[in-house]
């Protein structure tokens, strides 16, 4: 019998019926009645006894009724159902596409919203099965509670929203394959504004939205042109018509107290022809935030603007505390990023140091590179170098390699390293470490220490490139991490990583104009670029402009002339999810729960309207007339009689 309820511990609230029934016997009072003569007095004692069943009845229907609500609460709590009293249809999978294109403009309003309409007339055809409703995005994400009521379904239809990401049509089909594959037996529907391809699964696809014409920025890029100044490309496409004349206009963005002040840096008129994707540079002067942004009215508003992020490449400073090695110097002279400075002048939150002295050996801010055995770093010190000309060394995987492939390099000396702290190998040769990286206590830099003579003649290096790959690589790394932010496009799908760097803290950002506050990070932290639009950041002061923007750039999502050839049916939809057997699908418990609580809420509005406004409490006493006395009287009411 407990089968029969979800909560059976409620049940116990039923015990509540004998404090009811105490409060009852204790609420009832004698009736004070007002009657104009002692003769009336019999009258009504006999109105009093109650001499039928009826009229006791009426004596304890307020009591009666008030059983029966609690009755009803008392069952509804419990979760009374009918065991398998419900014969269910096959469940539904419904997939609707929020991807950018479906904020594509028609007669009809956009694309998701026919596309959400659509979804309620599948829901209703689909009849009493459980409705799994998901958004495709480039992730597969639960609309609502898997396998929930169709009104459920229905109810969440009104939250979906569009978004600003493009997803290929290769992740949708890898991410429905599970659902295609599923073991149970199950009715899947997908709308969308095209076919993502071929699939032998058997799914009903809905398409919503006719083609459309559209011209959009689907390509941006940043190339240094040297001098202080850049080139900023942009790539326009148009579709769904032969030609088409658009304005580009640039605009250079700075930070605002609220919003961005514009400034016009450039126009250009352009005759755009279906197929090619048609070029537009500008040459710049200035670092900052720049967006394209084109005047044409189109289907598609998310791709008529790009952002690109333009900040001169600095160079790293170094500065050599010691004798300078003759192979480091001629290094140093053939990097175009790196300059050398005085180590007396330089500034220390921006000079990565070189010391080849041990004397004057220090830690700073920017990772230092230690030149042994004549250096090291404090609490390091160096064996004396021993020939290793039979010896190879190869880059770990724990550091950073860009060269092509893994090459080997020989040392011609090695030397033991001996510290209190943890080494991470960088080369390894022989039987000791040659160069590694030593870790700051509390600290996130590394020092890079130099195990071995860079004069020494018998180094005999297999690649004469694969010294210079090794230095360039750590220096580039040093290099960027005094911009930490991208200079390129920032696609609706990338996410962005702000690198850490000693003596940053705790920054934050927000979109300009927006109600909600600033939202604090970290440095390292990911951030998702989930809109099209601006962010303003606040706490990076090694930025020069502390604002990014976020593009779409996705031909496919901007392509809004692609869409099936495929035309809605509303009769082959019914047709479709109502081909299978009805006894496919599972048996269900039947709640009683929304019947219970209508009863209850039926028996308090009874209870209220006829017990308390027909014998209301606290009626004031009927006016009683006073009749005129006295002679005077007696002699009108006889010259009356």
């Amino acid at each position: 019998m407990l089968n029969w309820f979800s909560n059976p511990g409620f049940l116990w609230l039923g015990l509540l019926a004998g404090p009811v029934v105490l409060l009852f016997m204790l609420r009832h009072k004698p009736v004070v009645r007002r009657v104009s003569s002692t003769l009336l007095w019999a009258g009504a004692a006999q109105l009093n006894i109650a001499t039928s069943p009826i009229s006791k009845l009426q004596k304890s229907l307020s009591l009666l009724l008030n059983l029966l609500l609690l009755a009803c609460l008392v069952l509804a709590l419990s979760g009374l159902k009918i065991p398998d009293a419900r014969q269910r249809g096959l469940p539904l999978v419904l997939i609707i596409d929020t991807t950018a294109s479906m904020q594509t403009r028609t007669l009809d309003g956009s694309r998701l919203e026919l596309a959400l309409a659509r979804a309620r007339e599948i829901v209703d055809a689909a009849g009493d099965s459980p409705v799994t409703l998901m958004t495709w995005n480039g992730s597969l994400l639960l609309a609502a509670p898997a396998d929930c009521e169709p009104s459920v379904a229905k109810a969440a239809l009104g939250r979906i929203e569009a978004t600003d990401l493009g997803a290929g049509d290769e992740a949708l089909l890898l991410a429905l394959r599970p659902h295609f594959e599923a073991k149970r037996a199950q009715r899947i529907a997908l709308i969308s504004d095209h076919r993502p391809g071929a699939v032998s699964a058997d799914y009903l696809f809905v398409p919503a939205g006719a083609a459309a014409a559209n011209v959009g920025i689907v390509a941006a890029d940043v190339h240094d042109a040297g001098k202080g100044q850049a080139d900023l490309f942009f790539g326009l496409e148009l579709f769904g018509e032969d030609r088409s004349l658009v304005s580009v206009k640039l605009e250079r963005l700075t930070a605002g107290e609220d919003q961005p002040l514009v400034e016009v840096a450039d126009v250009r008129e352009l005759t755009l022809a279906r197929g090619p994707r048609t070029p537009v540079s500008f040459r710049i002067s200035r670092p900052g935030l720049y967006r394209a942004r084109l005047e044409s009215e189109d289907a598609l508003a998310l791709d008529s603007q790009a952002f690109l992020r333009y900040a001169p490449p600095a160079k790293l400073a170094v500065a050599c505390v010691g004798p300078l090695p003759r192979s480091l110097g001629t290094l140093l002279s053939a990097l175009e990023f790196v300059t050398v400075v005085d180590a007396a002048d330089a500034d220390d939150s921006t000079t990565a140091f070189v010391y080849t002295d041990g004397a004057k050996a220090r830690r700073t801010r920017l990772p230092a590179a230690y030149v042994g055995p004549q250096s090291g770093a404090p609490g390091v010190r160096f064996s004396s170098a021993s020939d290793a000309s039979d010896f190879a060394a190869r880059p770990a995987r724990s550091f950073l390699w860009r060269g092509a492939g893994v090459p080997d390099l020989r040392l011609g000396a090695v030397c033991n390293i001996e510290s209190a702290g943890f080494f991470q190998p960088v080369l390894e040769a022989g039987t000791g470490v040659s160069i590694c990286m030593l870790s700051r206590d509390n600290e996130a830099l590394s020092d890079l220490i130099v195990g071995f003579d860079l004069d020494h003649e018998a180094n005999n290096f297999r690649n004469k490139y694969a010294f210079v790959i090794f230095w360039s690589n750590w220096f580039e790394h040093v290099r960027s991490l005094l911009e930490p932010l991208p200079r390129g496009a920032v696609r609706t799908v990338d996410t962005l990583e702000v690198r850490k760097l000693e003596g940053r803290g705790e920054f934050s950002y927000r979109r300009p104009g927006a109600q909600e506050g600033w939202q604090a990070s970290m440095p390292g932290d990911v951030l998702s670029a989930e809109r099209v639009g601006l962010l303003h950041f606040q706490g990076l002061r090694e930025t020069s402009e502390p604002l990014l923007g976020v593009s779409l750039l996705d031909p496919a999502e901007s392509n809004t002339a692609a869409v099936s050839d495929a035309v809605w049916d509303s009769a082959a939809a019914k047709e479709f999810l109502s081909a299978a057997n009805a006894n496919d699908g599972d048996q269900a418990d039947y709640d009683l729960r929304p019947w219970l609580a209508l009863a209850a809420l039926a028996l308090l509005l009874f209870d209220w309207f006829y017990f308390r406004r027909r014998f209301a409490l606290g009626q004031g006493r009927p006016s009683v007339r006073k009749t005129a006395r006295g002679a005077t009287a007696i002699r009108r009411r006889q010259a009356g009689a």
